[in-house]
């Protein structure tokens, strides 16, 4: 059970770009005004690059440096 809860617990960036997919998805499908659509259009974009950037993150990774 601790390892369940533990999972959901520390992969808060995914629910939150399942629910800016989710609200961007919807305003795009629902709404009949122009800006209304971009503004999901934005919205969703957000949960795509929060997406990316949440997959690139690496748990003790270093830039690639080189030091003389």
């Amino acid at each position: 059970m601790t390892l369940q809860l533990d999972l959901l617990t520390s992969h808060y960036n995914y629910y939150a770009v399942v629910l800016l997919l989710g609200i961007g998805l919807y305003m795009l499908i629902e709404s009949s005004n122009l800006v209304k659509k971009v503004i999901g259009m934005n919205i969703f974009q957000t949960g795509i690059f929060l997406f990316f950037i949440t997959l690139a993150f690496r748990t003790g990774g270093n830039p690639p440096i080189i030091k003389e």
